[in-house]
């Protein structure tokens, strides 16, 4: 018994350290230039060209995306339900009931401007509903 659950932490450990990614020069450097002091940072990669770093910055989670040349792309912040903007949380309460919403984030996007992530519970699945700070859903 003591061997399984040894082996099965040990399988745990060695499947998130081959997410772990270490980001070229350019985008760890455009991240210490736009976020200066932040302690921890886990990389990932969104795709072969993106970098996530994933953070916590004054007790908020939050990522940023970079080009593989360390151009920055979005940002996104977790933010306290309350924070949604009044016409993106009624937009969401036409699509679901209000205990159905989980949680939510801000994004800045190079290309998209500022959207709000709002992250939903409909039975066994979580969905995320994007919406513009007028409450129009982007798809």
């Amino acid at each position: 018994m003591k061997i399984n659950i040894i082996l099965e932490m040990s399988m745990m450990l060695l499947s998130f350290s081959a997410f772990a990614v270490k980001p070229p020069l350019s985008v760890k450097t455009a991240f210490n230039q736009k976020f200066p002091n932040v302690p921890k940072v886990n990389w990932g990669k969104e795709d072969s060209t993106e970098y996530e770093a994933e953070f916590l910055m004054n007790g908020i989670e939050m990522s940023v995306n970079f080009s593989s040349d360390g151009t920055w792309l979005e940002t996104e912040t977790e933010i306290p339900l309350e924070k949604l903007p009044a016409n993106v949380l009624e937009a969401v309460k036409k699509q679901v009931k209000p205990n159905a919403i989980k949680e939510a984030s801000k994004i800045e996007s190079d290309k998209k401007g500022i959207l709000f992530e709002v992250e939903v519970k409909i039975g066994l699945k979580t969905r995320e509903l994007f919406f513009k700070e007028d409450g129009t859903e982007v798809k």
